[in-house]
């Protein structure tokens, strides 16, 4: 492992480069890359690393801190902006866009009052490194909204993600073959900050996403376009059935419940939601030979995930810590309700609660878990770290873009491209269902997928449709509402 490490340094800092080496050439190619690498690299490494040259004594906020390809991905993006003369109001967008804007600037405003009430045993400088992250989330959903301005960019982005998810699948599904073959684990990734975490072990691995839980949300939110692709009988269908089984398989074998349960809401949102805009039209309706193999295989998904999570979770360990977690969680709301107990502190306020707790904490408790890392909920951590009114400004975020969205796509006026909107905006849909049972948003990997999501979904209020641009020329004339 002694050659790792410098190899990762390297690693870490020249997919940035050659991110905004590009996008100083072509923009629109930096970010796409940035799009495309996303699912597809993941590296970490103690940020002390990074300070040391600089400090002989880093602050101690920073010892339990990593640095991630992702973070610095943010900053080559933003970088990027300012070398480029690129400002995220230009296109007239935010203009068409405001009552998202307001909704995010009511959560950045809850952060800032979170975040200035003082606190004991809590870092200001965590409070700033959170704050700063989700700037450079919403920095980033501004460039892709800005971007795309025309059909053909749309379909860009919109591939570099569809690509990029594929790759993902691919990755994962030949890592797990290798596993079960050789019984030996073969990592897609470099987390040098927590060394002594390097093989957690878990009964199935996810590439660069690492969790199960976090790469169950991505295929989460790529499994409606997949299915709406093959569905429309495009000319890439039969490598979107491949896609479709090979995602629905990672997915099941990924032992989400969060994402089990979020699916079947996903797919109903697809299916029904996707009105024609033409009020006679009524919904859509699918002929035998799309609908039918599409039914066969989530029939199949469903007993397999259904098997695999009874063979796993028959003990229930994991459902009950979650319940005692969100129980404790709840104790927590009602001590801080107003303020929370700061941005990023769930962890460590979590233990200093529980220790309080402990005539109620159950016997299984202390022997089953450790101390967690993360809320288990986005939801439950923003109500945590910043009371209830950061977290009704979170939730009010997270579901009103989803509906904004949803009118957004509801407005083009071709049929193919509405289907496409709404079958991403189910993605979405789902995603933020799954967030109640897992910390999504605070994984760039994913949680900037469900915004390039919504980007492309309000974009689709000003994108003219190409008949010639989507599935290339000549194709699926007789589409309706075409």
């Amino acid at each position: 492992m002694s050659y790792a490490q410098p190899i990762a340094f390297v690693i870490l800092f020249a997919l940035p480069t050659a991110i905004f080496a590009l996008g100083f050439f072509k923009f629109h190619w930096g970010v796409l890359l940035f799009l495309f690498l996303l699912p597809l690299v993941n590296i970490s490494i103690p940020a002390v690393d990074l300070i040391r040259p600089f400090t002989d004594a880093p602050p101690a906020a920073l010892l339990q801190k990593s640095v991630s390809y992702d973070k610095i991905a943010l900053f080559a993006l933003a970088a990027l902006c300012l070398a480029r003369g690129r400002t995220p109001w230009e296109s007239g967008a935010l203009r068409r866009n405001r009552p998202l804007l307001l909704l995010w600037g009511l959560y950045f405003a809850a952060m800032i009052a979170a975040s200035a009430v003082p606190r004991e045993n809590h870092s200001p400088l965590v409070s700033a490194w959170n704050f700063l992250e989700h700037v450079l989330v919403l920095l980033t959903f501004l460039i892709v909204l800005n971007l795309v301005q025309t059909e053909r960019m749309w379909r860009l982005v919109f591939g570099a993600v569809m690509i990029g998810g594929a790759l993902f699948a691919l990755e994962a599904i030949l890592q797990n073959g290798l596993m079960a073959w050789t019984g030996r684990i073969y990592p897609i990734y470099f987390d040098a900050s927590q060394p002594e975490n390097a093989g957690l072990e878990f009964d199935a691995y996810f590439g660069a996403l690492r969790h199960p839980n976090f790469a169950a949300s991505y295929i989460l939110l790529l499994i409606p376009a997949v299915t709406r692709l093959f569905l429309d009988r495009s000319r890439w269908r039969f490598a979107c059935l491949l896609l479709l089984v090979g995602q629905l398989v990672l997915l099941a074998i990924s032992s989400s419940l969060g994402a089990y349960l979020s699916l079947p809401a996903a797919m109903l949102l697809m299916m029904w939601v996707a009105r024609s805009r033409a009020p006679r039209s009524g919904f859509f309706r699918f002929s035998s030979r799309s609908i039918l193999p599409a039914a066969s295989i989530f029939l199949c998904f469903f007993l397999i995930a259904g098997a695999f999570w009874g063979l796993r979770e028959i003990r229930g360990v994991p459902l009950r810590f979650r319940l005692h977690l969100y129980r404790v969680a709840a104790n927590m709301v009602a001590d801080r309700p107003l303020a929370g107990h700061g941005l990023g502190s769930f962890p460590s306020a979590f233990s200093r609660k529980e220790e309080t707790m402990v005539s109620t904490v159950p016997s299984w408790r202390i022997v089953a878990m450790g101390h967690p890392e993360s809320a288990h909920s986005s939801y439950v951590k923003d109500l945590v770290e910043m009371g209830l009114p950061g977290g009704a400004a979170f939730a009010l975020l997270v579901w009103g873009a989803i509906i904004i969205g949803f009118r957004s796509v509801l407005r083009q006026e071709n049929a193919l491209l509405r289907r496409l909107g709404v079958a991403l905006m189910a993605g979405a849909a789902g995603f933020a269902i799954q967030a109640g049972t897992e910390e999504l948003f605070s994984f760039p990997k994913v949680s900037l997928i469900f915004w390039t999501s919504i980007a492309l979904s309000l974009a689709l209020n000003r994108v003219k449709y190409s008949p010639a641009g989507l599935w290339g020329e000549g194709e699926r004339p007789d589409l309706p509402g075409g």
